[in-house]
């Protein structure tokens, strides 16, 4: 019987000195252990694509993202999930209200 390897990790963003040299890290460390589905945190989003794009690209895997804004909060910046899949999981979405 086969089993599914998920992975959370906080990536960190692109804060500190070094984030070139930890995301070789994370990216090294992410194709020993060959995830099925990675749940990275603190990732970054450009107009121009994602850390989970760029991760997803490199690892041979899927990217998507969920942008959601509350209107409870309405001076905070969007929040985004992302994740990386060995399965293609649609396309990304943007959610208001939640």
């Amino acid at each position: 019987m086969g089993g599914v390897r998920i992975v959370t990790w906080n990536v960190w963003w692109r804060f500190g000195d070094a984030w070139h040299d930890r995301r070789e890290a994370v990216r090294t460390a992410l194709a020993r252990i060959e995830p099925d589905i990675v749940g990275p945190q603190e990732a970054w989003h450009a107009p121009g694509g994602t850390q989970a794009d760029e991760l997803a690209a490199e690892l041979g895997m899927h990217a998507a993202s969920a942008a959601l804004s509350s209107p409870r909060c309405p001076t905070r910046r969007s929040t985004r999930i992302r994740w990386e899949s060995r399965w293609a999981s649609g396309s990304s979405a943007d959610v208001d209200g939640v």
